[in-house]
């Protein structure tokens, strides 16, 4: 009976050996176990990694959104502050070319109607040489050709006037009183080497520049006029003062009345000045082309003969400066300062006056160029010595 209880020998052996395999995979089991959740918890962490990223995002865009709102508003808030402050004084490139032809054409016409004519006594080209020679780098060989030859004195004293009016008028701000002229001058000319680089040296250094210098003299124009009654105008007496002094130098070298001279004179005073306000109110750099160096190479880029032509001949040499040429950097909306448009060229002569010693100028020889064209200041302090 005892050997019919207990388990066969077979059934003994496959409990004693079920053990060791049912332990195995439960602790397998509990490994998967264990991974699954490192899982889960790791995804549940990069799900909330995943949320504060979205939500950082959002906040990131918002913030993008409110700065480029209010850059928008900021662009027009520039825009409609230089539609109040500037008004109309912004010219087209249109406007402002007739207006520079008109001042050519005004000097052109001076020169040639009252310094064509037969002088009355050589004796004026004998001792006018020693007052022009303050002013311009010129031999007197060469100087008594240019005053013996009636088209080319026309000439000569047409590039003269042009030199003064550069040299006095143009950039000195002589619409304004004396003392602000000055001020402004000198503050804008502390700005030379920063809109004068061919690459900007500071960022937007040319137009805060000339942003600057546009604004300045828009308020100092609503400044005169609000102070009309209070504000001395210095202007008339600077052109009466210049016209005077001009018209000693140029009265022996032509037939016309003094007072003829020194009308004509007063009226391209004033309008230089005027044309000089205009410019200086534009948001636009303006600029002037007198020619690199004179005498010097042709550059057909850059300059014409008058009438619009081409010189003849090899290698042929810019003498006199009739008329500067006009460059415009940048718009009247405050942008493109890294473009530069030639409105104008700039007139010259190629020609030689007969009467002069060749060895006494040579090409490279002194320019012709006007002492006080250097000179530091503003109002108009040009006196005859």
């Amino acid at each position: 009976m005892t050997d019919d209880a207990s388990p066969p020998a077979s059934n003994s052996a496959a409990t004693a050996t079920s053990h060791p395999a049912d332990q195995a995979p439960s602790a397998h089991y509990n490994a998967l176990i264990q991974e699954l959740a490192k899982a889960k918890h790791d995804l549940e962490e990069e799900r909330q990694t995943h949320r504060q990223t979205t939500m950082d995002l959002r906040q990131k865009e918002q913030t993008a959104d409110e700065f480029q709102r209010y850059w928008r508003d900021a662009v027009n808030e520039l825009n409609r502050y230089l539609r109040l402050s500037h008004g109309n004084s912004q010219m087209t490139d249109d406007i402002l070319v007739q207006h520079v032809n008109h001042l050519r054409q005004r000097i052109t016409a001076f020169s040639a109607q009252y310094f064509s004519d037969k002088l009355h006594s050589p004796r004026a080209i004998i001792y006018g040489y020693d007052l022009f020679k303050e002013h311009i780098a010129i031999s007197q060989s060469e100087w008594e050709g240019y005053m013996r030859s009636a088209s080319l004195r026309a000439n000569f004293i047409q590039a003269f006037i042009w030199g003064f009016i550069n040299g006095e008028i143009f950039g000195k701000f002589c619409w304004m009183t004396k003392r602000s002229a000055l001020c402004v001058y000198h503050m804008y000319d502390s700005f030379g080497q920063l809109y004068e680089e061919s690459e900007d040296l500071v960022p937007d250094a040319r137009q805060k520049c000339s942003m600057w210098r546009a604004n300045t003299c828009n308020l100092m124009l609503d400044a005169m006029e609000l102070q009309r009654d209070e504000v001395h105008d210095d202007r008339p007496e600077w052109v009466k003062r210049s016209v005077v002094n001009v018209s000693k130098l140029l009265g022996p070298f032509s037939r016309a009345k003094s007072a003829t001279i020194r009308d004509g004179l007063q009226e391209l005073f004033e309008m230089s000045i005027s044309l000089d306000q205009a410019i200086s109110r534009q948001v636009a750099m303006v600029t002037w082309d007198f020619g690199a160096q004179i005498p010097g190479p042709f550059d057909p880029t850059r300059m014409v003969l008058e009438g619009g032509s081409q010189p003849s001949g090899e290698k042929p040499v810019a003498r006199l400066v009739l008329a500067p040429g006009l460059l415009k950097r940048g718009r009247a909306s405050g942008d493109r300062f890294d473009e530069t448009t030639r409105l104008l060229s700039t007139v010259v002569s190629c020609e030689l006056p007969v009467h002069r010693v060749a060895s006494d100028r040579s090409r490279g020889g002194p320019s012709l160029k006007p002492k006080w064209l250097d000179r530091i200041g503003a109002g108009g302090n040009w006196e005859q010595k």
